[in-house]
């Protein structure tokens, strides 16, 4: 049974603000889309049978975190490891997410996938009011005009104030000298009308009023909002994954196996090595995961893979590297070694080149979609 539904697919407009990924990839037809949604059910197709349903769930749940766990299962399946889903360990009852045995005849490892964002929950559900209150926004009926936003903030009392928004926006258009306004609706391309700032029911934001270029007016699949307001960088992101990681590392006894903590750190400001390295080295005077104020901890890790926020439109081409412990209980062998990775020595990542994962997936550079019309 596919993953998607099999129907036929008109839209091409873009997702909503507030709408899932799986249920925009689920809609779309779009050819990008039509190519991730390929993607993702073969990949589904080769996950261990008797875990589908599972998994099937966690992407209609949790998109991003469903996603990591069923691409981190096709690397190693590409790599030559027969993978099996939820593996019983002897001395706890918690479930790794893969137990991957070499077909070369190394051994085994474990493996536990974790998605690691910038935000606290509380960071998160404003993210997610201000998503809901863009799409309520772009609800508003100006076939001939465009809105750029800046600024939304606030903690809102009640639902989105659609009477009063449009009130707003009337009013600043009605300041303006109709005769400089016709002159600027005639105009076929966009032109700035007017401005001003919204404070009403606990939210506030900038609101510019542009003309639509002439080839836009009209056209009802034409969001209003032509630019909305930026997010927030959060600040540090390396707590976030010292918080992920040792969870992970921690959870799981003593493993009778190399066990391997593969992260997807997302973040829309982006994350780097050092952000890397302040999480799994750090300085001195600090705790890490590797290191605890100079002495090596959490020996039971093998390793930490980490993906520079892997998203299904830029598989083939995003970074990811294998950072080993400096001293595991348990070394690691086999194929995963293939990947790029990075040794600890002297308190340094010292880095070797490996195979991409365009490379081990089969995907060319030029799978990645030129736009998101394409």
């Amino acid at each position: 049974m596919p993953l998607f539904p099999d129907v036929p697919r008109h839209f091409m407009g873009p997702s909503t603000w507030s709408e899932s990924e799986f249920g925009y990839y689920a809609r779309s037809g779009r050819p990008y889309a039509a190519r991730v949604r390929a993607l993702i059910e073969e990949w589904f197709t080769a996950y261990p049978r008797a875990h589908q349903e599972e998994l099937r769930a966690g992407f209609e749940s949790n998109f991003n975190s469903a996603f990591f766990e069923l691409t981190i299962c096709a690397l190693l399946q590409r790599l030559g490891c027969t993978v099996d889903v939820h593996p019983q360990l002897a001395n706890t009852g918690s479930l790794p997410d893969f137990l991957a045995t070499p077909n070369d005849g190394s051994e085994p490892f474990y493996v536990e996938a974790v998605v690691v964002e910038d935000m606290s929950d509380e960071q998160r559900r404003f993210e997610e009011w201000k998503r809901r209150y863009l799409d309520a926004f772009n609800t508003l009926e100006y076939p001939r005009l465009w809105f750029l936003m800046n600024g939304l903030d606030g903690k809102p009392r009640g639902p989105f104030p659609v009477r009063r928004v449009r009130d707003f926006i009337d009013s600043l258009v009605s300041s303006v000298d109709p005769a400089v306004l016709k002159e600027k609706m005639d105009d076929p391309n966009a032109r700035e009308v007017a401005a001003g700032t919204f404070m009403r029911d606990g939210v506030s934001f900038r609101l510019t009023i542009l003309t639509r270029p002439a080839s836009l007016r009209g056209n009802t699949d034409v969001r209003p909002l032509a630019s909305s307001p930026g997010g927030v960088a959060w600040g540090d992101r390396s707590p976030s994954l010292i918080s992920a990681i040792d969870r992970k590392a921690t959870g799981y006894g003593v493993p009778d196996h190399p066990f391997v903590v593969a992260v997807n750190a997302l973040s829309r400001w982006g994350v780097d090595e050092p952000t890397i390295y302040s999480a799994l080295v750090g300085e001195l005077n600090e705790g890490a995961i590797f290191y605890h104020k100079g002495a090596v901890q959490n020996t039971r890790l093998t390793g930490v893979l980490v993906a520079f926020a892997l998203y299904p439109t830029n598989v083939p081409v995003c970074p990811a590297k294998l950072y080993l412990h400096p001293e595991p209980a348990r070394e690691l062998a086999g194929p995963l070694l293939r990947l790029p990775k990075a040794l600890v020595v002297q308190r340094q990542f010292v880095s070797t080149s490996g195979l991409s994962l365009g490379d081990v997936l089969g995907l060319p550079d030029t799978w990645v979609p030129r736009t998101f019309t394409d």
